[in-house]
């Protein structure tokens, strides 16, 4: 059991200090990305996720003629958006979180 601590002690710290990468946009045209998600037993898979239509018109990728620069030439910036987080308070289900942004332009 000691061995097995020390294995996910060590994996926990590794995942804990990880750099976690937001997306708002998606470069796909329904708008469509891939989480990585894990889970306290090491298991990790990828889950399909929407970005709200709203923020994809942010990108001009909703039209359908996505190119590498629209990204670059999007009016979207960061620093510059308004809107607010709303997110649960801690709860003993951790697998699951109720959470949405609310835009104010």
């Amino acid at each position: 059991d000691g061995f097995e601590d020390l294995r996910r002690w060590r994996y926990d710290n590794k995942i804990n200090k990880n750099t976690c990468h937001v997306w708002d946009r998606s470069s796909d045209e329904s708008g469509s990305c891939y989480v990585e998600t894990s889970n306290l037993d090491g298991e990790t898979s990828l889950k399909q996720r929407l970005v709200p239509r709203q923020y994809v018109s942010f990108s001009k990728v909703g039209d359908g003629n996505f190119t590498p620069g629209m990204l670059e030439d999007s009016n979207f910036t960061p620093p510059q958006f308004t809107g607010t987080v709303f997110c649960e308070p801690p709860d003993p289900a951790f697998y699951t979180i109720r959470a949405k942004i609310e835009y104010e332009p």
